[in-house]
Order: structure tokens, then C-alpha cells, then sequence
């Protein structure tokens, strides 16, 4: 995870952040954090919203105090999402080391710790 945020210069909430939004629709940053961990605007400015033109997101001025600053993707955050979406399913270079059983069993021990998809 070290390489992708030197590559993207991203932090990992930053990441997960990028991954979820939709290009389409601007997101409050509230809702982004979950409301539990976002501060609200009036006490500490979105970092997202520093140097627009460089940044992966794009600040909006805010709807209302509760809903905090919108955010949504730019044409770079869709690139730096693609770029993250690549490398999270990119397999390391290790895994070629292990043998066609080794990589079995690796498989099967991962399916039984990550939960059935809902979707």
C-alpha cells in the first residue's frame, strides 16, 4: 500500500475515499466518513478541497451546515481511481513463486476469511 500512495500521493482514507465516489453525483464529506470521523467545515477545511486544480476531487461550496462540503470525482481522481482499481487487482509478483497447489490453498484460505459479497 506504501508504492500506491507515493504513486497517487494519496492517503489511505484518501483512497477509499476516491474509490467510492461517483463521478456523477457530488458526495458530502460527511457522508464519505461515515459521520462519525469528518469534522464539520466550519472547524477545519476539507483537505480535498486545497489546490483544485492539481487534486482528484473538486470542493463545492456547501448545501447546508449538516451536509458539509460536496465533493466529486475530476478528470484526474478518475485516473488516479483507475490506477488504484489496477493495482488492488494486481496479484504481487510472489504469488508467481508459490506452486500451482501453493496457489490453491492460498485461494481456499482466502475465501473462507473474506465474507460472501452482498452485491
Amino acid at each position: 500500500m506504501a508504492d500506491l500512495q507515493a504513486r497517487t500521493g494519496l492517503s489511505p482514507m484518501e483512497v477509499h475515499a476516491v474509490r467510492g465516489l461517483d463521478p456523477h453525483e457530488p458526495t458530502a464529506t460527511l457522508t464519505l466518513a461515515g459521520g462519525s470521523i469528518a469534522s464539520p467545515p466550519t472547524s477545519r477545511p476539507s483537505s480535498t478541497a486545497s489546490n483544485e486544480a492539481g487534486s482528484s476531487t473538486g470542493a463545492r461550496t456547501p448545501v447546508t451546515a449538516a451536509s458539509g462540503r460536496l465533493v466529486t470525482l475530476t478528470a484526474r481522481g478518475l485516473t488516479v481511481r483507475s490506477q488504484i482499481n489496477a493495482y488492488l487487482h494486481t496479484p504481487p509478483a510472489a504469488i508467481n513463486h508459490l506452486t500451482p497447489a501453493e496457489q490453491r490453498t492460498l485461494r481456499d484460505l482466502l475465501r473462507k476469511m473474506t465474507p460472501p459479497s452482498t452485491s
